[in-house]
């Protein structure tokens, strides 16, 4: 292909294609450059800490008119691997929901304690190798695998604070013990507290 081809044309053609960009980018000292593509909707680049992979996210709007958020992976900077619309919603047993919108009520006994060290990571993309160096440089360990976008990772205090300022995570919250339950069981086991319920019914 001897033509050059931007973002915004990249991502009208098939996903899974390796397709060249124009020019390379022109980023901001902190990574991470604003700017409007070619529909006029306003999007965001970043290039992903200490590789050359680089993530392009822009909004759009489906046929009823809700918002749809999209992202394409350059994997070297240059060509497109990866492009797809990518869903907001992190998918726990008790309940699915967009952490940005807010969080699932969670009674008190079923709460992550102050010494805890289980949280839910999730991504603005579907997991990268680039994004292992940065998080294991922070101290996080990756666990199991959340839908959509998401992981259980452990780490201490101060790993969370370095992995939510990382530009490739959407967001950071404890796994609560309810967010392991089946809805019907949680008025159930709050009164007993998940620790005690465990321990008596093998939860």
């Amino acid at each position: 292909m001897g033509q050059k081809m931007s973002w915004s044309g990249a991502r009208l053609l098939c996903v899974g294609m390796l397709l060249p960009l124009a020019g390379g980018f022109s980023l901001a000292a902190d990574g991470i450059e604003q700017h409007v593509s070619a529909d006029s909707l306003e999007g965001t680049r970043f290039v992903v800490p200490g590789s050359a992979a680089t993530v392009r996210l822009w909004e759009s709007r489906d046929a009823l008119g809700a918002p749809l958020t999209h992202y394409a992976i350059s994997l070297d900077g240059q060509r497109v691997a990866v492009e797809r619309p990518v869903s907001p919603v992190v998918r726990m047993k008790c309940a699915s929901f967009d952490p940005l919108a807010g969080e699932p009520e969670v009674p008190a006994s079923l709460r992550a304690g102050s010494g805890n060290r289980l949280f839910v990571v999730q991504f603005h993309t579907i997991l990268i190798d680039a994004y292992r160096a940065p998080l294991a440089e922070a101290g996080a360990d990756l666990l199991k695998f959340v839908a959509d976008q998401a992981f259980i990772v452990e780490m201490d205090e101060s790993a969370r604070q370095q992995v939510e300022s990382l530009s490739f995570v959407r967001w950071v919250g404890a796994l609560h013990p309810a967010y392991k339950l089946d809805p019907t069981l949680i008025d159930e086991i709050a009164p007993r507290g998940y620790a005690e319920a465990g321990a008596e019914d093998g939860v």
